[in-house]
């Protein structure tokens, strides 16, 4: 059993994971202070790691997506990042900030394996049809 599994219930407040706690208490506040600001220092590997990041955590998704996107560039390990949201709930419940995720990582260059990204791709407009005429979507989608 994890530790999001053991964290009490406490009545009229949300379930907060072990995930989104680490996120909002620690995280968080340690890149707000301490993270370099310069583009320049953007890498493929802390890409990946920050999308790992981001999807690691549940309620707190947007919002990890919002503060890490301006460190996060195109790697060619994407797809990691794609496998991993089409495991989540991600493209459901929160399809903008995956879809502003995915079109921050994703280098032009047709996936190798696109089952994973036709499945995001799909739930996103499942949930919010009206992104379908975002550029970030019709460019990822003519990969498929």
């Amino acid at each position: 059993m994890g530790y999001a599994e053991n964290l009490p219930s406490v009545a009229g407040k949300e379930h907060i994971s072990g995930a989104d706690r680490l996120w909002s208490e620690r995280v968080s506040p340690w890149i707000k202070r301490a993270w370099p600001r310069d583009a320049r220092l953007i890498e493929p590997g802390t890409s990946k790691g920050f999308a790992g990041i981001a999807i690691a955590t549940d309620q707190e998704f947007n919002q990890a997506v919002r503060t890490l996107l301006p460190y996060i560039g195109p790697t060619r390990d994407w797809t990691y990042a794609v496998a991993d949201l089409s495991r989540s709930e991600h493209p459901d419940k929160q399809p903008e900030a995956t879809l502003m995720l995915i079109d921050k990582l994703a280098v032009s260059q047709r996936p190798s394996y696109s089952q994973d990204l036709q499945d995001v791709l799909g739930r996103i407009i499942e949930a919010k049809p009206e992104l379908r005429h975002r550029s970030s979507f019709r460019r990822l989608n003519k990969w498929l």
